[in-house]
């Protein structure tokens, strides 16, 4: 049986809504890092190997705005990855691109991180994933005229209560 949601924001729990979002974000989080552990590689790790190898090329922080993620995480990941001897940089333009190997490591990787997604978005009809991205696309949207910004550090800073409370 389902139960009614009421329209009244009056009667809508935000930080409730906000506890279930970051929940939710941090378990997928885990369970896509379990997923590819076998492979000897970050959830991170298999995200950004997966944007590197969507066309057409791009630079580092193309692939932070694409995948919401600190463009100093990136920067980490990627000198992890070049190190590895997956990714490389042109020289001309700085645009990224998968090595031979990085190519074979991607086969396994988006495989798995492809299982992960489906997966953990089975619960959901097509419809109801076209409106949660909708709605999370708007809330990601609003964060910075709402005064919340994410730090070098990825931690979450809101100017608004800092400005309240200074």
């Amino acid at each position: 049986m389902r139960r009614e949601i009421s329209t009244d924001p009056t009667s809508i729990d935000a930080s409730a809504l906000i506890n279930c979002l970051v929940s939710v974000g941090i378990r997928v989080n885990a369970s896509g890092s379990a997923a590819v552990k076998s492979l000897r590689v970050s959830y991170l790790a298999a995200r950004v190997l997966c944007a590197v190898h969507q066309p057409p090329s791009r630079h580092a922080a193309a692939i932070a705005k694409e995948l919401g993620v600190d463009p100093a995480a990136i920067s980490r990941t990627l000198k992890e990855l070049k190190e590895l001897g997956l990714v490389k940089a042109s020289s001309e333009r700085r645009l990224l691109r998968l090595t031979e190997a990085g190519a074979r490591l991607y086969a396994s990787v988006s495989v798995l991180v492809d299982e992960h997604n489906q997966r953990v978005m089975s619960v959901l009809t097509i419809r109801e994933r076209i409106q949660l991205l909708e709605y999370l696309r708007r809330l990601k949207q609003a964060l910075p005229a709402l005064g919340v910004t994410i730090d070098e550090q990825n931690a979450v800073r809101s100017t608004t209560h800092d400005a309240e409370t200074a």
